[in-house]
């Protein structure tokens, strides 16, 4: 039997719903519903997005590879898995066909708890599925600002695997590193000075490079971008000496 269809979708072909449990249903959709980013998920990765966009449009893509997962909580869908998919196919003019898994509960826990399984082998920043504290909340919007304009001015390094090349960096392993400095949140103006901590640190590593003849591939050159070749650990204690001294 065809369980009663969720209230974002309406039947439209035999068989278009799959009950998996008896708050979780499984949608086959030829339409994006409306929809939100989950409050707790990472903000989208317009790079990401473009380079589905671009692979959609090149390859003509039907069917949306994997399930997309949202939670209703009787308000708009918010999409806690595949918002990177959603947004792609919905700016291409493209018809699609896609799964969505919608799980539906009045309780966030439930969804948090689904999140992190669903991640479980590509783990997400902390940051997003600790409590929801002050200091939490501070943290996060420190590193989006500084992660988010470190993607802006070097786009050109950003890379979707965990463990990039030497030179390049992972949004999220970058927001992680980032949340676990000892200093303090509170500072007013903190993205800014660490942006600008980094920035001086990338001319520390640009001489480093030149002074060890370390050989860089032309994009380094082209862009000015060095920081990754100075350590990981000598980068925070740096900075971490520099925020904890502003008084």
């Amino acid at each position: 039997m065809i369980p009663k269809m969720h209230h974002f979708f309406r039947k439209t072909q035999k068989d278009v719903a799959i009950e998996i449990s008896d708050k979780q249903t499984i949608y086959i959709c030829k339409k994006i519903p409306d929809f939100v980013n989950w409050s707790k998920n990472r903000p989208p990765d317009t790079t990401r997005i473009n380079q589905l966009k671009e692979y959609y449009v090149a390859e003509k893509v039907e069917f949306i590879p994997g399930i997309i997962y949202a939670w209703d909580n009787g308000d708009k869908l918010q999409i806690y898995d595949g918002i990177h998919r959603v947004l792609a196919a919905k700016e291409v003019n493209l018809q699609f066909t896609f799964l969505m898994c919608v799980y539906k509960t009045d309780e966030e826990d439930l969804i948090v708890k689904d999140f992190k399984a669903i991640n479980k082998s590509c783990p997400v920043p902390t940051l997003y599925t600790d409590d929801q504290n002050e200091i939490t909340l501070l943290k996060k919007l420190v590193c989006e600002n500084v992660v988010e304009e470190l993607c802006k001015k070097y786009y050109a390094f950003i890379s979707p695997s965990r463990k990039p090349f030497i030179y390049n960096f992972n949004r999220d392993v970058i927001i992680e590193w980032l949340s676990e400095f000892k200093i303090d949140w509170n500072i007013k103006n903190l993205s800014t000075i660490i942006i600008q901590e980094l920035q001086g640190l990338n001319f520390v590593a640009k001489d480093y490079v030149e002074r060890n003849k370390i050989n860089v591939p032309k994009k380094c050159n082209f862009h000015n971008f060095y920081l990754w070749y100075l350590s990981k650990s000598f980068i925070q204690n740096k900075l971490e000496q520099h925020i904890n001294n502003i008084q």
